[in-house]
C-alpha cells in the first residue's frame, strides 16, 4: 500500500479568549500533531493563553494582531503567508478569520473548512446582518466542508449550507484533564454546605442570571439551607451580574473568581455545575465535569438532552425546568437526593470516555482531511 503523502493543515482563529471553542482547538492541534503524515500550523488574530500554550507544545504559531491590522491588513499578512507556506488545507474558526481564509483559499485554490462551535447571535445591525450572509455565502459555495460540533448544531446549520455539514463532536483528553484537577489550590469548600458552580464566560447567551435568580428562590424556599455559587469566568456582563446578585439579596452566597486558567481543581471540588444556556454547541466545560465526575444540572437543551438522555439508551441527565421558580424547586429535590446525582456522574464518566475522548476522535479528523486532499 502507498504511504499516504504529508498534509499540512492551517488553523485560523482568533484567540482573543480563552473559552470552549479554544480549548478544542487547542487539543485538536496537539493531537493532530501526534498524527503521522499531519503537519499543523496555527495562525492567531490576538496574543493570549491558546498562542501561549500551543507554542509550550511546540506548535508552530504565527500571530498577525488584530490590535496591529485591520480586517484587510490581516487579510494581507494571510494571504502573504499562505503564498509563502502553500499549505493543503485551510481550517478556520469564527466569523472574521472564516472570511479571510475562504476567500484567500478561493483564489489560491487551497482546500479549505469551517468549524461552527455554537449557534450564532441574531443581530439588528444592518452591518453585522451584512457580514454574516456574506460569512454564509462564502461557506456556501467556497469552503468544501462545515464541521458542526453537536448532530443539534448540524440540524441547525444544514439548510444554510446544503451537502457541506459533517458531525465531529467536541472531544476532551481526559488524562490532560485529571492531571490538571490535581494541581494545588488554596480553595477548601464547607463540607456542610452545597457547592454549585458555573465556569464560562459572562455574556448573554450563558445566562448567568438566570443561575443567581435560581439561587434566590432556593433561598426562599429553603431559608436554612447552606448552599453557595461559585462563578468562574469573565465578561461583558460581571457588573451587571455582581448588581444583581446584590438586588436580589444573594451576593454573600456567591463568589465571583474572574478567568482562572486552570479551573479544573476548582470544578472538581463542586457539588454540581449548572448550565442555563440560551443556546449551547458541545460545551468542553460539559466533558470536563463529566471526566472529573461532577454531577451536571441544566436546562434541558437539545444538545444536553441527546448527550445526557438519549446516548445509549440510558438516562443520566439532572434536567431543570426553564423557569427559575420551577428550577429551584428542582435543585432542592436533587440535594435531597445527592445519591442519584453521584450515580449519574459515574455514568457520565463512562459516556465521556466512550465517545468523547480524544484519542478516539482524532481519527475524525484526520480521515476528514485525507478525504479532502487525496
Amino acid at each position: 500500500m502507498a504511504m499516504q503523502r504529508p498534509i499540512t493543515i492551517l488553523h485560523i482563529a482568533s484567540g482573543d479568549l480563552w473559552a470552549g471553542a479554544e480549548v478544542q482547538l487547542y487539543h485538536l492541534t496537539r493531537h493532530l500533531a501526534r498524527q503521522e503524515n499531519i503537519q499543523v500550523q496555527v495562525i492567531l488574530f490576538n496574543e493570549g493563553e491558546l498562542a501561549a500554550r500551543l507554542k509550550a507544545a511546540g506548535i508552530t504559531v504565527t500571530v498577525f494582531s488584530e490590535q496591529t491590522f485591520n480586517t484587510y491588513g490581516l487579510y494581507q499578512q494571510v494571504a502573504g503567508y499562505i503564498k509563502q507556506q502553500r499549505p493543503d488545507i485551510i481550517h478556520s474558526h469564527r466569523q472574521k478569520e472564516n472570511l479571510i481564509a475562504g476567500i484567500i483559499a478561493k483564489i489560491n485554490g487551497i482546500q479549505s473548512l469551517r468549524t461552527v462551535h455554537g449557534a450564532s447571535e441574531h443581530s439588528r445591525q444592518l452591518k453585522q446582518r451584512i457580514v454574516t450572509w456574506i460569512d454564509s455565502w462564502v461557506g456556501r459555495h467556497w469552503q468544501q466542508r462545515v464541521i458542526a460540533v453537536s448532530d443539534d448544531l448540524a440540524q441547525q446549520i444544514a439548510p444554510r449550507y446544503p451537502n457541506k455539514v459533517v458531525t465531529i463532536s467536541n472531544s476532551i483528553d481526559l488524562s490532560e484533564v485529571l492531571e490538571k484537577s490535581q494541581q494545588p489550590i488554596s480553595l477548601r469548600l464547607a463540607p456542610d454546605c452545597f457547592h454549585l458552580g458555573f465556569v464560562g464566560r459572562l455574556s448573554e447567551v450563558k445566562q448567568v442570571h438566570k443561575i443567581i435568580t435560581i439561587l434566590a428562590y432556593v433561598k426562599e424556599l429553603r431559608s436554612d439551607l447552606n448552599i453557595h455559587l461559585h462563578i468562574v469566568g469573565e465578561g461583558p456582563l460581571q457588573a451587571e451580574l455582581e448588581q444583581l446578585a446584590e438586588q436580589l439579596n444573594v451576593a454573600k452566597l456567591i463568589t465571583f473568581y474572574g478567568f482562572l486558567s486552570n479551573p479544573q481543581p476548582y470544578l472538581k471540588q463542586f457539588n454540581a455545575l449548572m448550565f442555563t444556556s440560551k443556546h449551547e454547541g458541545l460545551p468542553i466545560t460539559l466533558l470536563e465535569a463529566m471526566v472529573l465526575k461532577t454531577p451536571v444540572i441544566a436546562t434541558a437543551l437539545p444538545t444536553f438532552k441527546a448527550l445526557l438522555d438519549e446516548m445509549d439508551n440510558e438516562a443520566i441527565g439532572n434536567f431543570i425546568d426553564d423557569d427559575e421558580r420551577a428550577a429551584a424547586a428542582q435543585i432542592l429535590e436533587y440535594i435531597e437526593h445527592q445519591e442519584r446525582l453521584k450515580v449519574n456522574a459515574e455514568k457520565a464518566f463512562q459516556r465521556v470516555d466512550q465517545h468523547f475522548n480524544i484519542e478516539k476522535n482524532i481519527l475524525e479528523y484526520v480521515e476528514l482531511y485525507q478525504e479532502m486532499c487525496p
